[in-house]
């Protein structure tokens, strides 16, 4: 009876002993930049005890006087931190900046994990639009999505484009997708006015599962484009520039000997007119794409089908031009100019913990090669 009291009165010791050996530690955990990490995982190591931090980064846990707490976040570097008998801790983490986990905007700003769709989608940062530095968003998603079909539909300094997902719905309907910029509906022509470097990512919605959300006007699939935010921190300026040069890269072969002759006119129709001096049986057909006319050797020669005047007695006239051939070697690569593109860009960004802000500004000038 002895034995068994004694026994009882020494594990009674050893855990008040292990009880007070424990206390409760306090702390703070920030990143390299001095902001509270919200969320980040406080363990004892070696055991399952664990808390996270609040909103302010503060924690509160009871562990061993002499253990080792294990702290970690996503997007940050785990360190452990001796308590050394300490009763509240200041722990820094450094900032990996490497992206564990890749979110989609759906619709209406929600924002969800790839693996959680059962739809395609694809996401296309700023870095991949402007790596070009195109001054046209829908240039800077050629061939960066699969299914996405961009056509320019006019080839001027400002080119108008036409865009479709995975091929036409309708023969006579409108096959364009939806462009939402910044959470609203908006046309398709306002992507040509959207600043390349004001956007953040473009998320594409492909097939009409994927634009429930936003109504039957979203059949064709959606382009959700999100343009950039200010940033914490101090004001951050940047200024680019971008010059481009561009010529006409090849023409087809010209010969600079012989005017242009089709041959459509029946030289009996219209007797004693439209002949060529050096040749009576052909009429010049300035229109025809055909290189059989007279030489080029600067004599006069009728330009124009001719045109038949009535009288008011009932006789007629046939009136000709004539002008002077002289050949002109390259005369057609010359018509054409050297474009030149100078796209100047400035911005600045800043914020703090209650309000952020981003302002921009873009200047463009665009020299054609059509003159």
């Amino acid at each position: 009876m002895r034995r068994i009291l004694s026994l009882f009165i020494m594990l009674m010791l050893s855990g008040v002993l292990a009880f007070a050996q424990n206390r409760v530690v306090t702390g703070t955990v920030t990143d390299d930049k001095g902001v509270p990490i919200e969320g980040a995982s406080v363990k004892v190591k070696g055991s399952k005890v664990g808390v996270a931090a609040d909103i302010n980064g503060n924690f509160r846990i009871t562990a061993p006087e002499n253990g080792t707490l294990v702290i970690s976040s996503a997007g940050a570097t785990e360190k452990q931190v001796p308590i050394a008998g300490q009763t509240n801790l200041t722990v820094t983490l450094v900032r990996t900046g490497t992206e564990l986990a890749n979110v989609i905007v759906t619709a209406q700003g929600i924002r969800r994990q790839p693996k959680e769709l059962g739809y395609s989608t694809a996401r296309v940062s700023n870095a991949e639009i402007t790596q070009a530095h195109v001054t046209n968003v829908a240039n800077g998603l050629t061939g960066k999505v699969s299914g996405l079909q961009i056509n320019t539909t006019n080839n001027g300094i400002n080119p108008s484009t036409r865009i479709t997902l995975r091929g036409n719905r309708s023969i006579l309907g409108n096959n364009e997708a939806l462009l939402v910029l910044d959470d609203v509906p908006v046309a398709m022509s306002v992507l040509n006015s959207i600043n390349p470097n004001d956007i953040d990512n473009v998320t594409v919605l492909k097939g009409s599962s994927a634009s429930a959300l936003y109504g039957s006007e979203a059949s064709n699939g959606v382009i959700i484009v999100t343009t950039k935010r200010g940033t914490k921190g101090k004001p951050v300026i940047r200024y680019s520039n971008t010059t481009q040069v561009e010529e006409v890269s090849y023409l087809p072969k010209f010969q600079n000997g012989w005017g242009q002759f089709g041959g459509e006119y029946d030289v009996s129709q219209f007797p004693g007119i439209v002949y060529f001096p050096d040749d009576p049986f052909r009429p010049y057909v300035p229109y025809e794409n055909q290189q059989y006319g007279p030489k080029f050797n600067g004599r006069p020669v009728f330009v124009g089908a001719p045109v038949r005047f009535y009288r008011a007695d009932g006789t007629f006239f046939d009136s000709l031009k004539t002008g002077i051939y002289s050949a002109q070697p390259d005369a057609k690569k010359n018509f054409f100019d050297k474009g030149i593109t100078m796209q100047n860009d400035f911005s600045i960004s800043g914020g703090d913990d209650k309000s952020r802000f981003f302002f921009s500004l873009q200047d463009v000038d665009i020299k054609g090669t059509v003159p």
